[in-house]
């Protein structure tokens, strides 16, 4: 999905915002032990450490957004997961009004009056179109995923 790209993009702009932290704080230490006091070493230790620090925030907010990206997609998955059982319960509320709509086919010799058998219509309607409106929710959530 392209949230989960998005966020392993980002992961990969966090990995190498910390390589390149560490490159550039062992470069700071390497011309620290060669030049302890040298001016021109202290100002580029100075624009190093400045370097580093901007880095260093980088990758806090960088893990910031990483942390909100993983809580959208498990919200995401949640509400997925939640339509997904609803549709199953609809499906299988329809497949018992399907059920005893046949039953009734079935049994000739004990004719239902008209009312039970509007009822039963109305109850099977009433399924069909529930089923459709989550299998419609369903079709969303599969696209705001992906």
């Amino acid at each position: 999905s392209a949230l989960f790209r998005e966020l392993q993009e980002t992961h990969a702009k966090l990995k190498e915002a910390d390589v390149i932290q560490k490159k550039l704080h062992e470069k700071c230490q390497i011309l620290e032990q060669e030049h302890p006091a040298s001016v021109g070493d202290l100002d580029e230790k100075q624009q190093l450490l400045y370097t580093v620090k901007k880095l260093e925030l980088q990758v806090e907010s960088m893990q910031s957004e990483i942390k909100l990206e993983q809580t959208k997609t498990n919200d995401e998955k949640a509400k997925f997961n939640s339509l997904q059982d609803a549709h199953g319960k609809v499906v299988k509320e329809l497949t018992e009004a399907l059920l005893t709509v046949e039953d009734l086919k079935g049994k000739e010799v004990q004719r239902p009056d008209q009312a039970t058998l509007d009822e039963l219509v109305h109850k099977l309607d009433l399924a069909e179109k529930a089923l459709a409106a989550k299998q419609l929710q369903i079709d969303k959530m599969k696209q705001t995923l992906m």
